[in-house]
């Protein structure tokens, strides 16, 4: 819903927020910026979430948290890069991290646009809403939560828990479709064939013990020729036929093309397709 009347302290409160370098806060902070009443502070977010000014992140009262939405096209390009953000604080104080699709983007391992945040939590799973922000909560283990992981700063003050390369490459190889198929997978792991460390990786592929993840990085390995360490390579070989059964290389298509023994998997997607995405 469009408004367009601004109440001087919603423009008060803003500039006081964005000077702060703040993007999230709560009432109390309201009180602390803006020198009235807490019920007052209160009644005056209440208001502003009904007119479309702010939103309510989560919680109410004393709990709650908000973003103010941005007042011009310059504050929108400042305020609304911490999507990260505000997921972030929906989902504090349970574990997460921002994995798969939206990991691959912060790692610079795709330039498509994502409107989604995907954030991995041992909190109930599902596609969510806060304001204009959507996300796709993805379960994990709480065990599985604490390796991998990484602190990325997204400016002076704030900082998100976000998977490393290994562990975003396990991930989205475990589950292509919440990273946009193996194609896009593959057109990212060449982005970032360079930066992989493959004494991590095989570190975490013992952790995450997934049939999938070695079947379909032993294959994507060969296919680009990304000459791993010997040792890496040796090990992907060994442990891959070691899981039953074939996988489809891309689980989001159909189940047909050939079976490769070695790996283990079912070729549903044209191998001269998935080079050529590399040189796109």
């Amino acid at each position: 819903m469009k408004h367009n009347i601004r109440h001087p302290k919603h423009i008060e409160l803003f500039k006081k927020l964005t000077d702060k370098g703040k993007y999230v806060f709560t009432p109390r902070e309201t009180v602390a910026l803006l020198g009235i009443s807490y019920q007052n502070a209160l009644a005056f977010l209440n208001r502003l979430v009904i007119q479309g000014l702010i939103f309510r992140i989560r919680g109410k009262k004393a709990g709650a948290k908000y973003s103010v939405k941005p007042i011009s096209p310059s504050d929108q390009n400042h305020f609304w890069g911490n999507w990260y953000l505000l997921a972030r604080e929906y989902i504090s104080p349970q574990p997460y991290y921002i994995s798969h699709y939206s990991a691959m983007s912060l790692h610079n391992m795709t330039a498509q646009p994502i409107n989604t945040v995907f954030v991995s939590t041992a909190a109930r799973p599902g596609d969510k809403k806060t304001g204009d922000v959507k996300m796709k909560l993805i379960y994990c283990q709480e065990k599985n939560i604490h390796w991998g992981i990484i602190s990325y700063w997204l400016n002076k003050q704030e900082k998100i828990q976000l998977s490393d390369l290994q562990r975003t490459l396990l991930d989205i190889l475990e589950r292509p479709d919440l990273a946009g198929g193996i194609t896009e997978i593959v057109r990212g792991i060449w982005l970032v064939k360079g930066k992989i460390n493959w004494d991590q990786m095989m570190i975490y592929l013992q952790k995450k013990k997934k049939g999938a993840v070695y079947k379909r990085l032993g294959y994507i390995t060969e296919l680009l020729k990304l000459s791993p360490p010997e040792n890496a390579q040796k090990h992907l070989s060994k442990m891959a036929p070691s899981f039953k059964g074939y996988v489809r290389l891309d689980p989001t298509l159909d189940s047909e093309g050939p079976f490769v023994k070695k790996w283990g998997l079912r070729i549903n997607v044209n191998p001269q397709e998935l080079i050529r995405a590399t040189h796109s």
